[in-house]
């Protein structure tokens, strides 16, 4: 994951992140290309513990030899009291190679999506129990009702009839 945080305790302004070499994505140029847009953007406010995330890699990128290890990330920012000192942040994921990484990259959304899923079934279940045929009526009277209260305005406001001079 590629994450850009706020850890300190004030809003941090006009913050430019850049990548030397440019940050490149093993899962393709799509990923690699959205990567490049992020760091090209500067992000206009970052409150304190405000964490961005974005999908990098997964332990494959470690096997590629074509793709760099080593990154510098230089961030630049503007503080309350004006512009920050640059800081660099050397990332060298080739240190990572022998080690077990414990999470997948993606695991946090894939279980936010299977709790989505398992909430889904439980609401479809739920409305099959709830008799829907009974609701789709229920739907289908109050729409007629709101057509025909439409109608009736609609009938009601007439002009006036013409009177012959």
């Amino acid at each position: 994951m590629l994450v850009v945080e706020n850890i300190g305790p004030t809003v941090v302004r006009n913050v430019r992140i850049s990548s030397a070499p440019p940050l490149v994505s093993g899962w393709g140029d799509d990923l690699t290309q959205i990567l490049q847009r992020v760091l090209a953007r500067t992000i206009p406010m970052l409150p304190p513990g405000r964490r961005l995330e974005f999908l990098l890699d997964d332990q494959e990128r470690l096997n590629n030899r074509e793709l760099p290890t080593a990154y510098t990330f230089t961030v630049e920012s503007e503080g309350p009291g004006g512009t920050v000192e640059p800081l660099q942040y050397v990332v060298d994921f080739g240190t990572w190679a022998d080690s077990l990484m414990k999470n997948r990259p993606t695991k946090r959304i894939e279980d936010r999506l299977g709790n989505i899923e398992k909430a889904a079934k439980a609401f479809s279940k739920n409305y099959i129990r709830a008799d829907a045929p009974a609701i789709r009526a229920e739907q289908q009277r109050r729409t007629e009702m709101t057509r025909q209260r439409i109608e009736a305005r609609a009938n009601s406001v007439q002009p006036p009839p013409a009177t012959p001079e």
